[in-house]
């Protein structure tokens, strides 16, 4: 599936420039000029909001760790084998959430480039389950009842994308929430219970890549022009990929510990975005009374690469226990490949990332209700109450390079809460979700070059000076879920 659109501008020769502006128009033609020196970056970023908040309420509540637990909606993106625990014909969450960044970078004695004041991401989280158990179906294909079915989606509301793009590679910038996230997240997934005790499952995660082919000319003899004389010519297409997600979900063959101990294995492939990537094409001349160019030189075709999210591929293993019907405990390690990240030039970072281990624990406490409980409490079926905590190491070194990537280690604690109310057809979930990551603060040398020096104002070229950065970023959650 693609989609294609075609930019043509041309000047409009309405109004002349004054003699006292002709000067500017030149220098701003001969920065024209610098277009394939200066290409476009986009700031990175983790890009993909399931891999930073969660991609569903109780598993986000839970600290992720969620791997073999796998028992919702959520499953189709932490493990597509634990679909296949959904026993209901249809489950449905519908929620929103809002997350604020409150990260810093301090330039210490260089406060006009501080960073600060990130952007909030909010939208709207949907959760989609079914065990496909349907009785027409299963009496023409019995074998189809060991299938089950997921799909979860988030996307920022109003802004589904943004993102900055500037000519200076060095621009200090955050990793992760330096933008809002961008894109639509969404994840569509299978399960197969093999046998009782192993199940597997296969998901894929739609992402958009868009390319650009760019023709830029530059007419000397049109200084009177509005635009002095600059052509530009973008035909830019979209194309969807797909990211694979796979998982196993095993459980001991023996009845007494089925339910009480489960394993779960899921593999997620790397998601990378480019915006506008491309060949860019100069041309520098002059051109007749039509617009039509009669005479110029080309410059070398430069590549125009804009990456604006990256979300590593990763593999986690994970382990969940209940010593009691009421109670389970989960833990999930999970290894990310930040190695192959690379700038929006398709260049290694300077110093490289490495590869990260993220350690992470939950617990889910059930008190069942009944009629006999008091006051408004008749009325409801169960209260969960959850939390979860996770220590995730960045994959960003501590030490001083040419690429300004700013992130630390992070401890994230999440907690959650859901009361159920029965009726004679279905459930309805009310969800509530509080999460809270906090940034070690770091501290390191950092380049500036002379350039962003010189776009702030501050009397630096191409030195190493001291930057300070940490910070928190918190996230609230409202969600409702019917099951029957």
């Amino acid at each position: 599936m693609s989609e294609s659109r075609t930019l043509e501008r041309n000047a409009l020769r309405h109004r002349s420039l004054t003699p006292a502006a002709r000067p500017a128009a030149v220098v701003l033609l001969l920065a024209a000029l610098l277009l394939p020196v200066l290409s476009g970056e986009a700031r990175a970023q983790t890009g993909f909001f399931f891999d930073e908040f969660g991609a569903g309420y109780k598993a986000a509540a839970m600290g992720q760790a969620f791997t073999a637990v796998a028992d919702d909606y959520s499953a189709c993106y932490y493990n597509p084998a634990g679909l296949t625990q959904i026993r209901g014909i249809f489950e449905n969450a519908s929620g929103y959430l809002y997350a604020r960044p409150e990260v810093y970078a301090h330039f210490p004695g260089n406060e006009a480039i501080d960073l600060r004041g990130q952007p909030s991401s909010r939208g709207m989280f949907t959760g989609i389950a079914s065990s496909l158990d349907l009785e027409e179906t299963i009496r023409v294909f019995p074998w189809f009842r060991r299938f089950s079915f997921g799909l979860v989606s988030w996307t920022n509301l109003p802004e589904i994308m943004q993102y900055h793009a500037g000519p200076v590679a060095s621009r200090p910038h955050f990793l992760r929430h330096d933008l809002r996230f961008q894109l639509l997240a969404l994840v569509v997934s299978f399960g197969f219970e093999v046998t009782p005790w192993l199940s597997v499952g296969a998901g894929a995660i739609p992402s958009v890549e868009s390319l650009a082919d760019q023709h830029n000319f530059a007419a000397v003899n049109k200084t009177d022009d509005v635009v002095m004389g600059l052509r530009l010519s973008i035909h830019q297409t979209a194309k969807v990929f797909v990211v694979p997600v796979f998982g196993i979900l095993i459980k001991p063959p023996w009845e007494g510990l089925r339910d009480r101990v489960s394993l779960g294995l899921c593999y997620r492939g790397e998601n990378k975005n480019h915006h506008g990537k491309g060949p860019l094409t100069q041309y520098v001349g002059e051109e007749d009374d039509n617009g039509e160019p009669v005479s110029g030189i080309a410059y070398p075709v430069a590549t125009t690469i804009n990456l604006i999210s990256f979300c590593p591929r990763q593999i986690s293993a994970g382990l969940a226990l209940r010593p009691f019907s009421h109670a389970t405990l989960s833990y999930d390690l999970t290894w990310k490949e930040y190695s192959t990240y690379r700038t929006y030039l398709e260049l290694p970072p300077d110093p490289p990332f490495s590869d990260t281990f993220t350690h992470r624990l939950g617990l889910e406490y059930v008190f069942a209700l009944d009629k006999d409980s008091p006051w408004i409490l008749k009325h409801l079926s169960r209260i969960c109450l959850r939390g979860g905590y996770y220590y995730e190491p960045t994959p960003v070194p501590n030490r001083a390079g040419k690429d300004n990537i700013f992130d630390s280690d992070q401890d994230v604690f999440s907690t959650g809460l859901t009361v159920t109310v029965p009726d004679k057809t279905m459930e309805h979930d009310f969800e509530l979700l509080l999460q809270v990551h906090r940034f070690r603060p770091r501290s390191r040398a950092a380049f500036i070059d002379g350039v962003y020096a010189y776009q702030h104002g501050i009397p630096i070229r191409d030195q190493f000076i001291p930057v300070e950065f940490g910070g928190t970023v918190w996230l609230l959650g409202a969600n409702y879920t019917m099951r029957f």
